[in-house]
């Protein structure tokens, strides 16, 4: 079944201030766009800080008081999590750009398009190797190795359910790893090999992923055969980075929810792909951030647009949207009983990122920080503290004192 997506609701924020939707009406939130304290007097105490020696373009898994990640200089580490001490690393072939999985025996992770598993002590217990050429953008005197495009952050993570490991690649295909030994169990291919950057979603008994064109892609898992697919935009792209679907789906009811590299979120009936509603930020800024339910609510996070938005999961409805000064690429966290994420300028990452605290419930502005490097992953946090990935190679853990 293929099933072209129409598009409906649309809105946008407004500089500076944000939005709650009461009835009908809109109030306006006023908030100050850079703060170093925050508005209840609290500080940013930095705990500790680890130099890993790389960019870091996604977020570590914790497990035991003990973070799993990596670097674009393909180095793999176990941090602890209480310290920032480097327990032990390994040395791959190629960029670390996604988030490990974690099983009882080991961990998994993509590091130069071949999956590697680890065990909890740092030693190989296999590798996969697809034999797959990296993609290399150039623009200017400038390579980006591994990238499709200068803003192809997001890779897919490893997806691991119950014997078997999901390894989605840029050639379009799905590899099916045995979990015990990595060998190939069985694929899944999607027409002109189309790069996959989506993690792939189990769910029931069928893989849901989305690909660099805007198409979403539903197969059985059983025999690995087409249930259905849709593309997200009917029109030419309007220009050559547009519309891929990157990052993460939730799913909630039966219903999928994801954004893209355009100016759409989309809600999806997961068993038949059929469009529930979509919401269109009319002034085009990409809606890629990786999306978190709450409580009947869906928050997701925009590139050129600054805002984080929060929305009724069953219709849709725009409850607020803020507006911040920075791209937000990673997903929000619940962070003691508050709305966390940081967001940076993707143009130039060198520059200094921000971590933002609001009020789930309303968007008000609770505190704001400057950081002291860029960041796009999502934040981790490990007891009372609050982990962050440096794109300059820092992983820095942070407390409110």
């Amino acid at each position: 079944m293929n099933t072209n997506l129409q598009l409906s609701v649309t809105s946008t924020c407004v500089e500076g201030l944000g939005y709650k939707k009461l009835g009908s009406l809109y109030f306006l939130l006023m908030v100050s766009l850079v703060m170093i304290y925050s508005i209840h007097g609290q500080e940013l105490k930095k705990k500790w800080n680890t130099d890993l020696g790389g960019s870091i373009r996604s977020a570590f898994t914790l497990k035991d008081s003990i973070l799993y990640g990596g670097t674009n200089q393909g180095m793999f580490f176990a941090i602890d999590a209480s310290s920032g001490s480097k327990l032990w690393s390994y040395k791959c072939k190629g960029l670390i750009s996604s988030s490990p999985a974690l099983t009882e025996d080991g961990v998994l992770f993509e590091a130069g398009n071949k999956v590697y598993k680890l065990s909890y002590q740092g030693k190989v217990k296999w590798m996969f190797d697809p034999g797959l050429k990296p993609k290399t953008f150039i623009l200017g005197s400038k390579r980006f190795q591994y990238q499709i495009d200068p803003f192809d952050f997001k890779r897919p993570d490893i997806v691991v359910k119950k014997d078997s490991v999901f390894f989605a690649a840029h050639n379009g295909t799905i590899y099916v790893l045995d979990v015990g030994n990595g060998i190939l169990k069985d694929s899944i291919s999607i027409p002109n090999g189309t790069a996959i950057r989506t993690t792939p979603l189990i769910w029931k008994d069928k893989i849901i992923f989305g690909d660099w064109n805007g198409t979403v892609h539903c197969y059985q898992l059983s025999d690995m055969t087409l249930v259905w697919n849709g593309k997200t935009f009917d029109y030419e792209k309007p220009y050559e980075t547009f519309g891929g679907i990157v990052g993460h789906f939730e799913i909630n009811d039966s219903i999928l929810f994801f954004g893209a590299r355009n100016n759409t979120v989309n809600a999806l009936d997961a068993d038949s792909g059929g469009i529930l509603w979509s919401f269109i930020e009319e002034e085009g800024g990409w809606m890629w951030g990786d999306p978190l339910i709450l409580e009947k609510t869906l928050y997701i996070g925009g590139s050129d647009n600054h805002s984080l938005y929060s929305f009724d999961l069953e219709t849709g409805e725009l409850i607020w949207c803020y507006k911040g000064n920075k791209n937000i690429v990673g997903k929000p966290i619940l962070y003691n009983g508050e709305m966390a994420f940081t967001a940076s300028n993707v143009y130039n990452l060198n520059e200094p990122g921000s971590l933002v605290f609001l009020d789930w419930e309303s968007g008000t502005l609770e505190r704001q920080f400057e950081l002291e490097e860029g960041t796009i992953a999502t934040p981790v946090q490990y007891l009372n503290s609050i982990i962050l990935f440096g794109v300059n190679g820092n992983l820095f853990s942070f407390e409110l004192n």
